[in-house]
């Protein structure tokens, strides 16, 4: 009875419940669907499990609650989904309950929630480095198609037994965003987009390697698709909405080639890549975002081709990629063999992952503030630019001359880059063949009345200005609010001089945004500089562009907001992105008009004001006479550690700290002023113009306490036409808040 009663039990143990996970893989990176949380998709087998009666549960990480699953089983398969809190790495469990116990268990150690990328191209999207390259983080992995792993190089599924730039690339995103980051790397080496191209897509002229394409009996070409089905595989895997983008950087096998019947021309580059790009969203089933960087170096002396890496940048143009790295750009000890190879070197690899990363963060940023920004898509129906007069003369230059010379004058926001670091790009895209010089006049807390001054040194003395680009209501409306004339004089003044000194200049003035203009906006006004500024655009013919009026409607519409997108009137990378798509906008509304047949002079106004800074100029501090108590100190700098600003510091100021210290210039013309800074010991100061009565000034500023703030004050500017003296001396009092009354000068303002 015993013996029988043992093989009664055997059967039973041989039928103990046992659950496998198929999905997720270790180390598995799930792309997050939002912010917080995303999906993660189990899978599996089970045998011994009665499907009517067993419920499944799952814990994720070792502080996790255990989670009731809504589970189908079918036959020895079951599939469920749980959603998981971004970061990593999880522990996921997952157990099989009969009869309130537990009968099976499943374990996967590392389970990430983040982002996940897709690489594609040749060498330099793969393996193909000088120095294999390792995770810091630990957080960064990829999938060969099968398995997960951590990204250490070589990365699997990608041709190449050394480096990549994915690791240092990983890294930088987990640090920002400090969440896991996947990679699925597909690059093969060597491959021109020919290759890439969906199976029997034909061509005119074959790549350098033909193992992926096939001559046709008529002499054209056509590719095999081994490469695009492959890149096709690895993707469907990851399911839709899977990854977030696809980084694309090839073009070197396409460019310049020793054999020249093999190079491509860059109009057929964009044709064939538009095709890939849009033919993988169609057999994936997802409108998966691409980057595509500019690649088309080989070495040193070849070092780029225009015509790929315009059809490349013509991709973001239009839209259908966005901006990646210019890869073109590093050289010399970032390429391997000590700068004379094509691919990166070690200290390369990691340079070139973090030029990804200044691409990737602020789109993705963009992304995951949720923003429903579209450029192309007007909240009220109409475009925030008035062409007036046009851009047909800088059209016409840049088309026929192949030349071109851009100014960028304005306040931080266009010193910083940004904007203008995109717009520059627009221009090299738009005219690939025309060669650039652009002038980076930006200087930061600087409206239009010091433009005015400065304009002869910063910008007219680098040659005739074909386009100019001018900004200032963000700093008048900052600096001069109580004085909207000195807004009207400075603008007028800019644009005057400018067009008396090439009456073939096209210009641009643009009305960036900070609160008090949105507020004003609100109460159906419009703000003061930008009424100004307005009234001058109109009178000479210039274009002109609201950025102000767009961001408070795109803002009151839903699109974004201030504090978590934009974020101040310093913008952040997606504010700049913005002002650089309306800027772009405008520019392809500008240049879709026809060429005309010659250049033609714009026609010069009569003066909107009388006194406009139109003859503003810098006078030198070394001309003034010293009555007592200054000094002319031949490099300035501060000796209570405060900031500067560039150029105003170890330069000639003409320097007095006590009061009743003087000094005296004499000029002709309409008004002066000084150009001085105001520190934090700024004090008043009193001035006489023509023996007539002392007036007073304060120089200390809302900014001085902290920086010795470049500032431009004007003395009088309403002067009648003809020589004048005045003179100028420190008053004995100061602003409370102020530590001092220094007075420190550093040009003479003489309009």
């Amino acid at each position: 009875m015993r013996l029988l009663s043992l093989l009664l039990v055997l059967p039973v143990l041989a039928a103990a419940a046992e659950i496998t996970l198929t999905s997720p893989l270790d180390h598995q990176v799930i792309q997050r669907h939002s912010n917080t949380e995303g999906t993660i998709f189990i899978r599996g087998t089970q045998s011994g499990l009665d499907a009517g009666k067993t419920k499944f549960e799952a814990k994720i990480g070792a502080k996790g609650k255990w989670q009731a699953l809504s589970t189908q089983i079918e036959k020895e398969n079951f599939s469920a989904r749980v959603t998981a809190p971004v970061g990593g790495w999880h522990r996921l469990e997952v157990r099989a309950m009969l009869d309130g116990k537990a009968v099976a268990t499943a374990v996967v150690e590392h389970v990430g929630i983040g982002e996940v990328f897709v690489v594609a191209g040749q060498s330099n999207s793969a393996n193909h480095g000088e120095e294999k390259q390792t995770t810091q983080s630990r957080h960064v992995a990829a999938f060969d198609g099968t398995k997960w792993q951590i990204a250490d190089d070589p990365q699997p599924g990608a041709s190449g037994r050394m480096g990549s730039f994915m690791p240092a690339l990983g890294d930088a995103l987990v640090q920002r965003f400090d969440v896991p980051v996947g990679f699925v790397a597909c690059g093969i080496g060597a491959t021109s987009v020919r290759e890439w191209l969906p199976k029997g897509t034909t061509f005119p002229n074959p790549p350098t390697i033909e193992s992926r394409v096939t001559k046709l009996p008529d002499g054209q070409w056509a590719s095999n698709g081994v490469a695009y089905d492959a890149f096709i595989a690895r993707m469907r895997p990851l399911g839709h909405n899977g990854f977030r983008a696809v980084l694309w950087h090839q073009g070197e096998s396409d460019a310049n080639q020793k054999d020249t019947t093999r190079t491509l021309a860059g109009k057929l580059y964009r044709e064939y890549l538009e095709k890939i790009i849009r033919d993988s969203r169609r057999d994936t089933g997802f409108e998966a975002p691409w980057f595509v960087a500019q690649a088309s170096y080989h070495v040193p002396g070849d070092e780029g081709s225009d015509d790929i890496r315009a059809a490349q940048a013509s991709l973001w143009k239009d839209g259908l990629a966005q901006l990646g790295p210019d890869s073109d750009a590093l050289k010399g000890p970032l390429r391997e063999r000590k700068g004379l190879g094509v691919h990166f070197s070690g200290p390369g690899l990691r340079e070139h992952g973090q030029k990804w990363a200044e691409k990737i963060t602020p789109w993705l940023d963009q992304q995951l503030s949720g923003t429903r920004y579209d450029s192309s898509k007007l909240p009220k129906g109409h475009d925030y630019f008035e062409l007036r007069g046009g851009l047909a003369n800088a059209h016409r230059k840049f088309e026929k001359e192949k030349t071109g010379r851009i100014a960028f004058l304005g306040g931080s926001i266009t010193a910083g880059g940004g904007w203008r670091d995109h717009v520059m790009k627009y221009f090299q895209a738009k005219f690939p063949h025309t060669k650039f010089e652009f002038i980076a006049a930006g200087i930061g807390s600087m409206g239009s009345v010091p433009h005015a001054f400065r304009l002869e040194r910063d910008v007219l003395s680098k040659g005739p200005v074909d386009l100019l680009f001018v900004e200032a209501a963000v700093n008048d409306s900052s600096n001069i609010p109580d004085h909207p004339e000195q807004m009207l004089r400075g603008m007028e003044g800019v644009v005057r001089h400018a067009r008396e000194a090439n009456p073939l200049t096209d210009i641009i003035q643009m009305h960036f945004v900070m609160p008090p203009h949105m507020d004003d906006y609100h109460k159906g006004k419009v703000p003061a500089s930008i009424a100004q500024h307005e009234k001058v655009a109109v009178a000479y013919g210039n274009a002109s562009l609201n950025l102000a009026l767009e961001v408070t409607d795109r803002i009151d519409a839903g699109e974004f907001t201030w504090d978590k997108d934009f974020k101040g009137l310093h913008p952040s990378a997606f504010g700049h992105q913005l002002y650089a798509n309306s800027i772009a906008r405008t520019l392809d509304a500008a240049f879709a008009k026809p060429l005309t047949d010659a250049a033609k002079p714009h026609v010069m106004p009569a003066m909107v004001d009388a006194q406009s800074y139109a003859k503003g100029r810098f006078g030198n501090v070394a001309d003034a006479k010293i009555i007592k108590g200054f000094t002319l100190e031949p490099a300035w700098k501060p000796a209570d550690g405060k900031g500067t600003r560039a150029g105003f510091v170890n330069v000639p100021a003409l320097a007095g700290t006590e009061p009743g210290a003087e000094f005296e210039f004499s000029f002709t013309g309409t008004g002066c002023g000084l150009f001085i800074a105001a520190g934090p010991d700024a004090g008043r100061i009193e001035f006489s113009i023509d023996g007539a009565a002392f007036r007073s000034l304060e120089t200390f500023t809302h900014w001085s306490a902290g920086l010795h703030l470049p500032w431009a004050l004007i003395l009088d500017d309403t002067l009648k036409p003809g020589p004048h003296t005045a003179k100028v001396r420190i008053a004995a009092d100061h602003d409370p808040k102020g530590i001092g009354t220094a007075l420190r000068v550093f040009h003479l303002l003489l309009n």
